[in-house]
This record gives C-alpha cells, structure tokens and sequence, in this order.
C-alpha cells in the first residue's frame, strides 16, 4: 500500500547529503579511491545511474532519488511505488526519469523543476496499464541512444517500448529464466556482412546465457535472439560491458568472460575473478605509474571492486568498496559511483 508515501518528496522536507571521505589507510590499490558518500536513503541502495551532474539511485525504501553531484545534495525523493526501487535510468536528452519496481517502470518528468510522475508502463499488458506484481518483475532497463526506445525485462522476456507515444512496440523471447541484465552493443564491430537494420542488444540471464538480439520495431511484435554466445556461464549472468568489439559478462559463478562479438567466440574466461557474484562491470579511467588509463571495474557481493586490463584481463587492482554487497555501479567523468 503505497496511499501513505507521497509521489514526491522535495529535499527541504527531508533531505540527503554527499560528503566528503577522508581516503583510507592500507588498500591495495591506490587507483581508485573513495571521495565521497551519499546518505540519505533509510535501507539498501540496489541501483545507480549517472549524468555529468547528477546521481540517481533507487532502494530497498521504495523511493528513488536524484542528487545534485555540484552541490553535494538530494534534489527530490520520487516515492508512490509499492516495493523496491530494483532499476533507474535517465534520459538526457528527453529529462524522464525511469524507476522500476514489481513488473511496472514509473516515468518520471523533471525538467523545469516538474518532478511528477507522468505514465506508468505495465509489463502485464499491452496497453501498459498493469500494476500488480504477477512475478514478471522488471530487473533492469536500458534506452537506446536516442531515448525514444526503452527496454525493460519482464521475467523471462524483454518489452520494448515506445518512450514518445508510451506505447509497447513487442517483446524479445527465448530465455528460460528471469533475465538479470540488458546492454545496448554499438554495433561498430560487425563486418558489413552481418550488419543488420535493427539495434543490438545483449541479455544475461538466469539461464546461465548471453543472448544477442537485433530488434526492429518495425518488424514483428515478438522476436528471437539472433544467436547465443557459447559456452554459457555455469550460473545466472549478472552484467555486461562492451569494449572495443568486446564483450564482457559478469555471473554468479564468479568469473567474469570476454567474448569476441564479430567472430562470437569465446576469447577469455577468467575463473574466481571475485569469491562471489559478479554484479557489476563497467569501465573506469584510473591513475598508475604510467599515467591515466581505461581499465574494467566489476563490483561483488562481498563488496570488493577489482581492476582488469581490458586487453588481457590481467588483474589492475582491487580495493574494499563496501562491508555490504555492491548490488550497482556507474561512471561518468572519471567518477565512479558504488552501491
């Protein structure tokens, strides 16, 4: 029953804060260390998304809030869903906030100041006017680059949506299991033989499975993997990154894979890369010996964030991010953002 918890909480109500952290003593990597902290949501934060100038976050408190990275304050509390904020994005270009929670996405307007809800998009039907949690819980979402495409999981499928006419444009089928996580591939890395109309888009699964899927709207309401990278992982994939023509995808059996996306080969598997789930994978700039440069972050559930070279693999570093488990990472700007 969310009757009580007003859609809206402006931060002159009841408000967080980012501090300043004093760096610590001891850690094995000095690439990377922690700034700053964000406090403000009352139980676990399980998403985070960024901009060049603000922070998005969604929790186990059933809000999501949006900080001014600036000025070092929560901007609003966005409230009124029925559970758990599991998954945020943010549009640019469009200034809507997606928040995700049960089996429906709330879009949010906060351009101008606006800070309201303006649709509701239902995993359960069509028309997306469905609000009750059937169990086909949305656990992650992505936009294409221009925003007016949303993806969001919906159990074992993925609904894509129309984001200018709120409209559902199909499903993407063929996982057997809840599907964990969704990126949008460039597609930069294809020969022109395999280059299609559509956009790519990789999912992760409990299935175990790497989906690649090239969607066309136009085309039919529902739509297949175009193939599947193998051999799957040995328990459910939890993230993926793409670099450079590469693929990497994070699991719950602890390693983490580099896949060749053009020849759809397997190129690297590093086993026991973290002592628990693989949640997050992202890509970093930090500072060494030999300057600046781009490595691959992944977080864990034992809340250890570890450094790899993107080429090889090779371990960078590794420090203790968090006491608790690091549920959703994001960067921008040489920041990154732990949760």
């Amino acid at each position: 029953d969310t009757s009580s918890q007003p859609d809206v909480v402006h931060a002159s109500r009841k408000h967080g804060k980012i501090s300043a952290t004093s760096v610590r003593r001891g850690e094995k990597s000095q690439m990377l260390s922690c700034t700053h902290t964000v406090e403000g949501h009352s139980r676990p934060v399980l998403a985070v998304a960024s901009s060049s100038t603000a922070l998005f976050t969604g929790s186990q408190d059933r809000t999501a809030k949006i900080w001014d990275l600036a000025a070092g304050k929560e901007v609003v509390s966005l409230g009124g869903h029925a559970s758990s904020v599991v998954a945020v994005c943010y549009a640019d270009k469009t200034g809507l906030v997606f928040t995700a929670c049960q089996s429906i996405v709330k879009v949010w307007d906060v351009r101008d100041g606006q800070m309201k809800c303006v649709k509701v998009l239902g995993t359960t039907n069509a028309a997306g006017a469905g609000t009750a949690n059937t169990g086909e819980s949305v656990n992650a979402m992505c936009l294409s680059q221009d925003a007016s495409i949303l993806y969001a999981t919906c159990g074992s499928t993925v609904r894509v949506w129309d984001v200018n006419k709120f409209q559902s444009l199909g499903r993407l089928v063929g996982s057997t299991a809840p599907v964990s996580t969704l990126l949008l591939l460039s597609g930069s890395h294809l020969p022109a033989e395999q280059a299609g109309a559509g956009t790519l888009l990789a999912t992760g699964a409990r299935d175990h499975c790497v989906k690649i899927f090239e969607v066309n709207p136009k085309l039919a309401n529902i739509q297949t993997a175009c193939y599947q990278l193998d051999p799957p992982h040995y328990d459910g994939v939890q993230s993926l990154f793409e670099h450079d023509g590469q693929l990497y995808s994070g699991s719950r059996d602890h390693s983490i894979k580099k896949w060749d996306l053009a020849s759809r080969q397997l190129k690297q598997c590093v086993n026991g890369a973290h002592n628990a789930w693989v949640c997050s994978l992202l890509k970093v700039h930090s500072s060494g010996t030999g300057g600046q440069s781009s490595v691959l972050a992944s977080g864990c559930r034992s809340g250890t964030v570890k450094l790899w070279q993107l080429s090889t693999c090779a371990p960078h570093g590794e420090f203790a991010a968090h006491k608790q488990p690091i549920n959703a990472m994001a960067a921008t700007d040489g920041q990154l953002f732990t949760a």
